[in-house]
């Protein structure tokens, strides 16, 4: 459809009459986002003191996030406004949580963002999965960015699923 407009008011009509009000989107209430921040605080505390059991295999240095699956609902923009989520260049939703990525190993790290995923899905009812990052050479989570070539994604991730090599992008 060809819409022709010959003066600037319709030109500003049409804009008018076509503009998202994003106002709500952002407007977000501070009991929810206070609420949000008691549910976390109790995933803290379960997690601020957890141990696993003796890994024999290491997979090497590696850092692993919860990863949200949709960034369309109430929960992805709280997280943002209380600065826990870190974005890769893809679009990634990472949360960052204090309790994430307490080790230096990836199996570790991978292993509690699983369990933090599962418990962030069952408290918030929105599905979460979890990005990792396997950085061969460094002996340090710090040395990795998250924006390093994916060790694991969700599944069904034709972007960048099972990615090790810049080439497989």
């Amino acid at each position: 459809m060809r819409i022709l407009i010959h003066k600037k008011s319709e030109l500003n009509k049409l804009i008018e009459d076509h503009r998202l009000n994003l106002n709500p989107y952002f407007n977000l209430s501070s009991l929810d986002i206070e609420r949000v921040k008691g549910k976390l605080n109790k995933l803290f505390n379960k997690y601020q003191n957890i141990s696993f059991p003796k890994i024999t295999q290491r997979e090497g240095t590696g850092i692993s996030f919860p990863c949200l699956r949709s960034n369309r609902n109430k929960i992805s923009r709280i997280l943002v406004k209380l600065n826990y989520i870190k974005f890769t260049k893809w679009g990634r939703y990472l949360v960052n949580l204090p309790i994430c990525n307490q080790f230096n190993d990836l199996k570790l790290n991978e292993h509690l963002a699983k369990q933090i995923a599962e418990d962030l899905s069952e408290i918030f009812r929105v599905e979460f999965t979890y990005y990792s990052v396997l950085k061969h050479g460094v002996r340090n989570i710090n040395e990795i960015d998250i924006n390093d070539v994916p060790f694991y994604t969700e599944p069904n991730d034709i972007e960048c699923n099972f990615a090790h090599e810049k080439k497989d992008f």
